[in-house]
């Protein structure tokens, strides 16, 4: 049942909206919850690669930032997707949008699932195997290379999140696809241009 769900949410996200199911603010709220647990987790993994008394201080704020910028980032996604069907004469609620957003962070779930597991194999380099794949995966995990690719895979799945959300703002707003991707497209795009900044400058 959950699994047939989740296959649907990902890959047929249009018959999903249309389900009774897609209307529980619960279930979306579930996601981020999850996500937002994903997020914290994260952090955790450095904190084993530095020294302890080094990061004591900053850890609970960083785990607060990790959990609670989820919830920003959902609401603010929301009110964006809210305001900017709103010029085409949408209807629904926020509440429609809120829980349509909260759908579409499911893709993200598995995205912060991948990234929490390749950074545990990063932190045991020895479950890899021999010295030379072990100086590999450290050499191609230090590099730009890998860098991009984590950003690229970043931003395929952000294109997937943007496919539910658009399937949904056009139905529980009863727009068009057109109008759905535009209210969809801007607040992605914003973010993701932020993304990309934040990415070039240098450390």
């Amino acid at each position: 049942m959950v699994l047939q769900l989740i296959r649907t949410v990902l890959f047929a996200p249009n018959t999903f909206f249309a389900r009774r199911e897609a209307s529980r603010l619960s279930f979306s709220a579930l996601i981020v919850v999850v996500l937002g647990l994903l997020g914290v987790a994260r952090p955790l993994l450095t904190v084993f690669r530095l020294d302890s008394d080094s990061v004591g201080g900053v850890l609970p704020v960083l785990l607060v930032v990790a959990f609670g910028g989820v919830f920003v980032v959902w609401a603010l996604y929301s009110m964006l997707f809210h305001g900017l069907s709103a010029l085409f004469g949408a209807e629904g609620s926020l509440r429609d949008v809120i829980t349509v957003t909260g759908w579409g962070f499911l893709p993200s779930v598995f995205h912060s699932a991948l990234l929490f597991a390749i950074g545990i194999v990063l932190l045991d380099p020895a479950s890899s195997g021999d010295v030379h794949s072990q100086t590999a995966m450290q050499m191609m995990s230090s590099g730009p290379l890998f860098d991009l690719l984590l950003r690229f895979i970043e931003l395929l799945f952000t294109l997937w999140s943007a496919t539910i959300w658009v399937a949904g703002i056009q139905h529980v707003r009863k727009v068009s696809r057109r109008e759905a991707i535009i209210s969809v497209g801007i607040p992605v795009a914003i973010f993701t241009v932020l993304s990309l900044v934040d990415f070039s400058i240098p450390a």
